[in-house]
């Protein structure tokens, strides 16, 4: 210190021996509080680790324009889960300080944790429908489903749900056009597994995929008919049953026709003959009898 001097109603009293003195100082080191920001979030993955960037961090304390980047990359959620994830914490150490302009370490107490607010967003999982669900003909497009019928992704690890839903619907109510199974879901259709939490996923509304109607079979009987010896045979008629959903040959779009044929002649014997029916995958078979002509 210089100019040094004193005043006052008795300065006169007294004499300066110096005018200029020594002494030693300190400055302290300001100390420097690290915050988490930006709401660093992630899609649901199964644990609570953070990625973060030097924008995810605030400093507070710096002077001037001094300032640092927190080069730290890795932080931990509060939970894994999605619900209740909601801040995000990291330690820090004077390696993940770089200083920024004129800025020197020594000149600050540096922070050895931060935390802020950070989130975890549930996963889109998408279901579709799987192993040809099929059925025969019934003359309406329901379709019958069970939990292998469903496959859902991406789920994370060992994560799954089994899908209770159990009726669908096919795209057409007939054979050659139901190429297709759609069904709707509702959150109560999804039971968790291996450790699933339903609140982790955005579950889906719907699922689809391949399936098929194969046809209804027909069957067709001849009816059984009977002539006197020497008569010529008499019409051969038949009916056909298996028709569904109050469907008959009329009204099913069924077309072509049966026809009924006999190897009994007007000259064949007393006897019981068969009639056949012949058809594309089966033949049917009725009697037909022939009784002894009356002599008079």
């Amino acid at each position: 210190m210089s100019g040094i001097s004193i005043s006052g109603p008795d300065a006169g009293n007294y004499s300066l021996s110096n005018v200029t003195a020594t002494t030693t100082a300190n400055i302290t080191a300001v100390t420097l509080t690290a915050s988490i920001i930006g709401n660093p979030s992630k899609p649901y993955d199964g644990n609570a680790a953070a990625t973060l960037t030097s924008a995810n961090f605030s400093l507070a304390g710096l002077v001037g324009t001094e300032s640092f980047t927190v080069t730290k990359t890795t932080g931990t959620y509060d939970s894994k889960d999605v619900v209740t994830a909601a801040t995000v914490t990291t330690s820090l150490a004077s390696g993940d300080f770089s200083p920024v302009g004129a800025a020197l370490a020594s000149n600050y107490v540096l922070p050895t944790t931060a935390s802020g607010a950070g989130q975890i967003t549930a996963i889109t999982l998408t279901a579709s429908i799987g192993n040809d669900p099929m059925k025969i003909y019934d003359g309406n497009t329901n379709a019958s489903l069970i939990s292998s019928n469903f496959s859902l992704t991406p789920l994370v690890g060992s994560e799954s749900f089994t899908v209770t839903k159990t009726t669908g619907s096919y795209n057409s109510k007939d054979v050659a056009t139901a190429t297709t199974v759609t069904a709707s879901l509702a959150s109560g259709d999804f039971t968790p597994t291996g450790g699933a939490l339903a609140s982790n996923y955005v579950l889906p509304t719907t699922a689809s995929g391949v399936g098929q109607i194969t046809p209804a079979h027909l069957t067709v009987n001849a009816d059984n008919k009977s002539r006197i010896y020497g008569d010529a045979n008499p019409l051969f008629t038949f009916t056909v049953s298996g028709f569904v959903n109050g469907e008959t040959v009329s009204t099913s779009g069924v077309t072509g026709s049966a026809v009924c044929t006999t190897s009994a002649t007007q000259a064949s014997h007393v006897s019981a003959i068969h009639t056949a029916l012949p058809a594309r995958r089966a033949r049917w078979q009725r009697a037909t009898t022939i009784s002894p002509r009356q002599i008079s």
